[in-house]
């Protein structure tokens, strides 16, 4: 029976590397594994509400959270460990529901703050939406979750979670 982990946190907080370390992980032990990025069921741009004209992608309905679940239970035929990573996936109680280990990563305002000045990929972003993505994370980033397991340090790793690993 496959099992769904899931991995979430603000941005810039480890998540996707931290499950490529997984995926290895589980991938040396001989065991079929696969990684999904909640940024890939982004809804289009037209049917994500804006905040001061900018598209807010920080908000659940932003994101197309029925395709992810179908997607998650279609793995799941041909796959033994699916993860689910994202800064929504807890906002989303059907999701929540589905995933066996629920990872939140943590790290503090000023490492989060740090590494968006780092992170040039979308060009410049204005002070208050980086702002907004940690206050929308606050809100949102687990709203949906009752029991998740902390992780808590600035550079996540196998190392550091091998023993929490189903």
């Amino acid at each position: 029976m496959s099992k769904i982990i899931g991995i979430g946190g603000v941005s810039r907080s480890g998540k996707t590397h931290l499950s490529h370390d997984i995926v290895w992980h589980y991938r040396q032990q001989g065991k079929k594994t696969i990684a999904v990025r909640q940024d890939d069921f982004v809804k289009l741009n037209c049917n994500i509400p804006k905040i001061n004209d900018e598209i807010n992608w920080e908000i659940p309905e932003s994101i197309d959270y029925p395709l992810i679940i179908k997607t998650l239970n279609f793995l799941t035929a041909y796959f033994d460990i699916i993860i689910i990573e994202g800064h929504l996936i807890y906002a989303d109680k059907l999701l929540v529901e589905i995933i066996d280990t629920p990872f939140l990563l943590q790290t503090t305002k000023d490492t989060y703050n740090r590494r968006k000045a780092d992170d040039t990929r979308w060009g410049n972003i204005p002070k208050w939406y980086v702002d907004y993505i940690w206050e929308a994370f606050e809100k949102f980033g687990s709203q949906s979750l009752t029991n998740p397991v902390l992780i808590k340090t600035d550079y996540p790793n196998i190392d550091f979670v091998e023993k929490l690993l189903p």
